[in-house]
């Protein structure tokens, strides 16, 4: 991957779960695929991605392999919601 290339997250639902040894106990049925050109960009996207799966209705799409665009819709939501605590300027309620 180029340095200067855009970073890319992909969600891949298995068709037959594995068990990876999860704290939980439960098979694996979802890899997140995260594609970037340095440690940095990768670590901010983990950061996000965690971020977003601490969010109950998020991990609810991906538990039950929603279609793609509840998911993204879902995605962007967290993301313009966690916009203004990023840049500085936190919600008001």
């Amino acid at each position: 991957m180029q340095p200067n290339a855009a970073p890319a997250i992909s969600l891949c639902f298995l068709s037959q779960p594995v068990d990876w040894a999860a704290t939980n106990r439960q098979p694996v049925s979802a890899l997140f695929v995260l594609l970037c050109p340095t440690v940095r960009v990768h670590l901010h996207l983990v950061s996000r991605l965690v971020s977003a799966l601490r969010d109950p209705a998020f991990r609810d799409l991906v538990r039950r392999q929603a279609p793609d665009d509840e998911l993204l819709s879902q995605a962007r939501r967290l993301e313009t919601a966690a916009a203004p605590a990023r840049d500085g300027h936190p919600e008001t309620a």
